[in-house]
């Protein structure tokens, strides 16, 4: 299971995330203030997943530009349902609850993973099936973020 750690600041703009497993870290996330791009860091794998309003990307820093190896596209207007493609293998995300922000991804017939948050804790974990490879499990839990935080109601 991984789940987000807190995120640190450097007292500027500057963000990191730390997504753990088993309590160790196995990748982190860096970003700007409240930018949807994130750079981000799987073992010795960097990445880069950007966020625009009906689009998520995910890319690796060595690849072609403008080669994408995972996206998500929103499937309705102020819909927290999205489909996406893990190496060109379709994935659906489904609501499972609004009031907590989770979420299923399928495959098919086949769960690949869901998410999960605790009334007592903020903090979002996905768990995933054996065999989801890390890099896929990062951008489905940076996915969850995302749309949980964009249906979020802003503070008064």
């Amino acid at each position: 299971m991984l789940a987000l750690g807190e995120t640190m600041t450097d007292g500027l703009r500057d963000k990191l995330t730390p997504v753990l497993a088993d309590g160790a870290v196995v990748a982190s996330l860096r970003s700007r203030g409240w930018q949807e791009t994130v750079a981000v860091t799987v073992g010795d794998r960097s990445w880069t997943f950007h966020g625009e309003r009906e689009a998520l990307t995910g890319r690796r820093e060595d690849d072609a530009a403008g080669a994408v190896r995972f996206r998500a596209r929103r499937t309705g207007y102020a819909s927290q349902l999205w489909d996406l493609e893990l190496h060109e293998v379709p994935v659906r995300m489904e609501l499972v609850s609004a009031a907590h922000g989770t979420h299923r991804f399928r495959s098919g017939d086949r769960l690949l993973a869901t998410t999960d948050s605790t009334a007592w804790s903020a903090a979002l974990s996905l768990d995933a099936e054996p065999g989801l490879p890390l890099d896929q499990q990062v951008f489905l839990l940076w996915v969850a973020m995302l749309t949980r935080r964009r249906n979020r109601p802003a503070a008064s």
